[in-house]
């Protein structure tokens, strides 16, 4: 027999909505929605959610938030369609309250892409916009290769060989450097974008809506494709000398790290560069007045290089969108097993760390 929690897991976007809103509505959650005005690949609408659960002047608050990068908006919606319906939020600490904030890339939940509509990475796009831009030292000597001239063999050869002699000559930090983030090539990986997306307005406007008058908040931000098979690392956001770093220390045990702390480890240099621009540090940014300990779990699904195979692809796709249906389809299909693991043994284990994490993040919320 199937486990319960597996229901609450989705297939494609619109069933994880439908799926989300009618837990939502189960547990009594006050709901608001904003509307992307691109449509998915059936001509569905699209939209981000929020669901709000609690006092509405209490002092603490819990964000969690789906679907950063679209692709892995199916994991999170599962999550937290699980939490609502097994009453995760029914007996909330004194003073304490839920936003649930799904799929905030809606589009890309949709077209099985990490990114938005606008080719932008969500989690590179909190940088001030008023100031130059960081200059990724490295992207530019990868550009070319990053984008293959065909998605099949023997062109991704190529492309692979030329990526792979980079990674020997230059090293890994390196590399790994030159693919975290840039904003100088629109058509490229893991572009920041010039201005505030649509889904970055939206998390601006929740936050005015539901966060500035609160005194101490929590985000857990839901990702996947990271480290090992089911295993969910917690990473912090702030600064790892600060108290809230030390605050989450407590929560989550050995089990976490700060992004710094993780690019230091890895020898990336400049890494904090890249760290300022995440959806976490919007909430830290904007809520200076605000106690904010802003973690996400990232939740390893397969190996780095067979991810990173999926991403070129899908961006070869991003260029070339007359491509036959039935290779634009594997391409797609691809990001989906790569980011979305369909076994019950992962999703299993997700769930299993989900709620621990949930626990562990309400219990130190209410201690503050």
């Amino acid at each position: 027999m199937t486990a319960v929690f597996a229901h609450c897991f989705s297939s494609a976007y619109a069933e994880a909505r439908r799926k989300f809103l009618g837990a939502a509505r189960a547990a009594g959650a006050s709901l608001q929605s904003f509307v992307n005005d691109r449509t998915g690949p059936d001509g569905e609408p699209l939209a981000t959610d929020a669901a709000y659960l609690g006092a509405a002047g209490a002092a603490k608050l819990l964000v969690a938030i789906s679907g950063t990068h679209g692709v892995e908006a199916l994991c999170g919606s599962g999550i937290q369609a699980g939490w609502l319906l097994e009453g995760e939020f029914d007996d909330l600490p004194d003073d304490c309250a839920v936003l649930l904030i799904h799929c905030i890339n809606p589009y890309g939940a949709a077209w099985r892409r990490r990114v938005n509509e606008d080719n932008v990475d969500l989690n590179r796009n909190f940088v001030d916009h008023g100031r130059p831009h960081f200059e990724n030292p490295h992207y530019g000597e990868l550009h070319d290769l990053l984008i293959p001239t065909g998605a099949e063999r023997p062109v991704r050869l190529q492309t692979d060989a030329g990526v792979g002699g980079f990674r020997r000559e230059r090293g890994e930090a390196a590399f790994q450097l030159a693919i975290l983030g840039q904003y100088s090539h629109p058509d490229g990986i893991n572009f920041g974008g010039h201005e505030p997306v649509w889904s970055a307005r939206v998390i601006d406007s929740l936050i005015e809506e539901h966060c500035r008058r609160r005194r101490h908040l929590a985000t857990m931000d839901l990702h996947t494709g990271l480290g090992y098979f089911g295993h969910g690392l917690v990473g912090v956001a702030n600064d790892p000398d600060s108290v809230q770093a030390g605050y989450s220390r407590a929560w989550y045990g050995p089990a976490m790290t700060t992004f710094a702390e993780a690019g230091e480890h890895a020898g990336y240099p400049d890494y904090n560069n890249f760290i300022d621009g995440l959806l976490m540090r919007a909430f830290i940014k904007r809520l200076p007045e605000v106690n904010v300990v802003a973690a996400g779990i990232e939740f390893g699904t397969r190996p780095f290089d067979e991810v990173f195979a999926a991403e070129i692809a899908d961006l070869w796709l991003y260029n070339n969108p007359q491509a036959e249906p039935a290779l634009a389809e594997r391409i797609r299909s691809e990001m989906h097993r790569v980011y979305y693991p369909a076994t019950l043994d992962w999703r299993e284990m997700v769930w299993w760390r989900a709620r621990q994490v949930i626990r562990q993040t309400l219990g130190g919320l209410a201690a503050l």
